[in-house]
């Protein structure tokens, strides 16, 4: 009997057209018909007319560029803001007790020189702290604070018109930590209060010069730097070394957070005086290093037996 070759033959072309329908279907729902490369052409093309075509290494240098150049300007701008020592406010190596003790007797001898029309107090309102020397550890704070108050009190033996008096009514050494909650300080702040009683012309002065740095048209901190120049001389030839800064230093404006003015007349003078209370400070931008302390003094504890419980710790501004 012979073998049936179209039933064969008919079985064969069956199988080969169901495989061919099931690879079909397969290819259709991996390749969703075209949809992703479809989807991917469009988005590239968009992007290209939005931004133009840009390498990926052309970008990343770009985009590093900018950082840099953001890192830049707020370098700069903490440095038309910020605070930091100059000569002779730098710590000395040794006896800074002592040094700041006779530093603030010297500047008082030398600022009461320059203000003819009112008297500056005997400590420069360092009084306030008592009456000995500070520690070691607390030298930094003494020489901040004594920087800003000098120049305030500067500024008032400069001042057109006429002052009839000008004096520190409360000060700290002990900064105020300022940064977002939960993060190291980004700065420090020195607050102190100065009084001063004036014509309008001293007052209006005033409120122009305390917040200007040496980058403010008309601005006094470049005579202040050549007055200091005299006081370090001084200091030396007392016989106490004066240090010098390791990097650029400035002597940075007091930020005016607030005044009060109180309107008043004396009986010797026909015209009236003002009497204004303005509270100031001086801020002291913290360095990569200093931050860095920071965080690892904030850095979370994990008490021993204990994966959950953490202790944080945070500075944030009062």
């Amino acid at each position: 009997m012979k073998p049936d070759m179209r039933t064969s033959e008919r079985k064969a072309w069956i199988t080969a057209g169901v495989t061919l329908v099931v690879a079909l279907v397969a290819w259709w729902i991996a390749s969703d018909g075209g949809a992703t490369t479809a989807a991917h052409t469009r988005a590239a093309s968009a992007y290209e007319n939005r931004i133009g075509p840009r390498p990926l290494a052309q970008q990343v240098a770009q985009q590093s560029q900018a950082i840099a150049d953001t890192q830049e300007q707020i370098d700069e701008l903490k440095a038309q803001t910020g605070v930091s020592r100059i000569a002779p406010f730098v710590k000395p190596r040794r006896d800074s007790g002592g040094y700041i003790a006779f530093l603030i007797r010297y500047l008082r001898q030398e600022l009461q020189l320059r203000a003819q029309t009112f008297t500056i107090d005997e400590r420069l309102g360092f009084n306030l702290l008592g009456t000995r020397p500070p520690p070691d550890h607390e030298a930094d704070g003494w020489l901040n604070m004594l920087q800003m108050v000098t120049k305030a009190l500067y500024l008032c033996s400069e001042a057109p018109g006429h002052i009839d008096e000008a004096r520190i009514v409360s000060l700290t050494t002990t900064p105020i930590a300022t940064g977002p909650a939960g993060r190291p300080a980004l700065l420090h702040e020195y607050p102190f209060t100065l009084e001063v009683t004036g014509t309008l012309e001293s007052i209006s002065w005033l409120l122009v010069q305390l917040s200007s740095d040496e980058r403010t048209q008309g601005n006094k901190d470049g005579d202040l730097r050549d007055w200091l120049v005299h006081i370090r001389r001084g200091v030396r030839e007392a016989g106490y070394p004066v240090n010098e800064p390791e990097e650029r230093s400035s002597i940075g404006p007091l930020i005016v957070r607030g005044f009060n003015i109180i309107g008043s007349r004396l009986e010797d003078h026909p015209i009236s005086r003002l009497t204004v209370t303005f509270d100031l400070a001086g801020m002291h931008f913290l360095s990569d290093e200093e931050r860095g302390e920071q965080r690892q003094q904030a850095r979370p504890s994990t008490p021993r037996g204990s994966a959950d419980q953490r202790s944080w710790t945070h500075r944030a501004r009062p």
